[in-house]
C-alpha cells in the first residue's frame, strides 16, 4: 500500500511538472507569433519575446509572458508583459493581450 501511494505522488508530481512545461512551450510559441505580428505591423518598433512563466497562477487559461519592446529610432527598449494563452485548441498569436487587460466576452 505503501509503494502505491509513493507510485501515485510521483506520477501527480511528474504530470504537474509536464503540464507547465506544456503550458509554458504553447505560450511562448504564441507570444513569439504576436511579437512577430506586432513587429511587422510597426515601422519604429521590433518586439522580441524574452520568456513566459510555465504556470497559470489564475486558471484562466493565460500566462505571463515578457516581451521586449524596442525602438528603432532611439535604441530604448522597454520590457512589456503580455498575458498569452496555452491552450492547444483556442491558442493562436491574437490570443496574447496586454497583462492585466479585460476580455470583454458577448455584449
Amino acid at each position: 500500500m505503501k509503494y502505491l501511494f509513493a507510485l501515485s505522488l510521483v506520477l501527480v508530481l511528474f504530470t504537474t511538472g509536464c503540464t507547465e512545461s506544456i503550458n509554458s512551450d504553447k505560450a511562448k510559441e504564441n507570444a513569439i507569433e504576436f511579437a512577430q505580428k506586432l513587429t511587422a505591423s510597426s515601422k519604429s518598433f521590433t518586439y522580441d519575446l524574452i520568456d513566459c512563466s510555465g504556470k497559470d497562477s489564475d486558471n484562466d487559461g493565460y500566462v505571463t509572458c515578457t516581451i521586449n519592446k524596442a525602438n528603432n529610432a532611439t535604441n530604448e527598449e522597454k520590457i512589456e508583459a503580455y498575458d498569452c494563452t496555452y491552450s492547444v485548441l483556442f491558442g493562436d498569436s491574437s490570443a496574447c493581450k496586454p497583462k492585466n487587460a479585460v476580455t470583454i466576452v458577448g455584449s
